[in-house]
């Protein structure tokens, strides 16, 4: 069954691009990021064909937008609105 996040924690951590910088360095040194609500862990996503990612909560299916990761940090894809994430 899966548990709705409300709308405003989810911006927190897959909105805003800091939150998202954080779980991605949890990522990349193998801890486990969880949704701030509902404790549910984080998934990646992987767009293979560009080499972008994106975290989506396990409990409710909120994306975060896609982003590549590389030695700078992360950018963000253009034009990614929230609509295309669903």
């Amino acid at each position: 069954m899966s548990t709705r996040c409300p709308a405003a924690d989810q911006r927190r951590l897959l909105d805003d691009p800091e939150g998202i910088k954080a779980a991605w360095a949890g990522f990349k040194n193998g801890g486990v990021v969880t949704c701030p609500t509902t404790g549910a862990q984080l998934s990646m996503a992987v767009d293979g064909s560009t080499g972008s990612y994106r975290l989506v909560c396990s409990g409710c299916g909120f994306p975060s937008p896609w982003f590549n990761a590389g030695p700078a940090g992360i950018s963000f894809r253009e034009n990614d609105p929230r609509s295309s994430r669903f």
